[in-house]
């Protein structure tokens, strides 16, 4: 505590208004532009061009940055991801990446979120498939996706059929099949194409055909299919509740078959027959 103290005293006399002097405003940082994109994200840019241009991006308005622009951050964002999948299937092998296997971008984890804000807020479409591929971090990338509706569905259906190779790693599935019901909802439900219904329907089908013990997959394929009203998949999806047998066939465990039940009958009442 005395040493603590004695820092904060020294401090404390250092502040310009222990000095008699006025504190100056910080100069704003300037805006990025989009030659500073290109700059920090050519080949001959350093990770500190990138991280001072994805800080200063951050503080743009939407539709600000060219296509160009949101092009280089996108690919930035997937590089990031691929990293963390390679690293996470190294580990289900038994083999963890060393720390010369890996290159700067396993670092890039520190600055993920700044560039999923970025793409968040520019809100344009070339950055969906990067959008789409972190739809598990929240609801900064869904409240995106959510927005750009139709546009938005053939990525998150890659992204609800892409299995991990790290097989455990499922949420990023679970949530862009979440995202999907979402798109059901009334003010989105009218936008959406004949090709992206079916699309979807599909999908659905599939997802909880195959789900195998991920309860949390096998519930959100089951309320999507709820959502899309195709009268196949409801009653799929109805005759999951009480269905021990099909849970313990699938290895699914007692609290999770509750949990699953609840959000199918959720969704029932949530999109009520036609």
């Amino acid at each position: 505590m005395k040493r603590i103290f004695t820092v904060a005293i020294v401090t404390s006399f250092l502040l310009p208004g222990a000095l008699g002097l006025r504190a100056q405003p910080q100069s704003a940082q300037p805006a990025v532009t989009d030659a500073d994109v290109a700059s920090a994200f050519s080949a001959s840019g350093s990770t500190a061009q990138r991280r001072l241009a994805i800080a200063r991006a951050t503080q743009l308005p939407p539709h600000t940055l060219s296509e160009r622009s949101i092009k280089s951050i996108a690919n930035e964002l997937s590089q990031v991801v691929a990293t963390e999948a390679a690293s996470r299937a190294a580990y289900d092998r038994g083999q963890p990446l060393q720390p010369a296997q890996l290159d700067e971008r396993a670092e890039g984890s520190d600055y993920k979120p700044e560039l999923i804000q970025i793409l968040a807020r520019q809100r344009h479409p070339a950055g969906i498939d990067a959008l789409a591929d972190v739809v598990e971090t929240g609801t900064m990338a869904q409240d995106a996706l959510l927005e750009f509706g139709d546009q938005a569905v053939p990525a998150l259906v890659r992204v609800a059929g892409m299995e991990d190779p790290y097989k455990n790693y499922y949420h990023h599935m679970a949530f862009a099949l979440d995202v999907l019901e979402q798109m059901f909802d009334p003010n989105i439900r009218p936008t959406l194409s004949s090709t992206s219904r079916q699309a979807i329907q599909k999908l659905a089908r599939e997802r909880m055909a195959n789900s195998g013990d991920r309860w949390m997959l096998l519930a959100n394929a089951a309320r999507l299919g709820i959502a899309t009203g195709d009268r196949d998949l409801r009653k799929q999806a109805t005759d999951l509740i009480g269905n021990n047998p099909e849970f313990v066939r699938r290895g699914i465990d007692a609290q999770h078959q509750l949990m699953t039940t609840q959000r199918v009958q959720n969704a029932l009442e949530k999109f009520p027959e036609r």
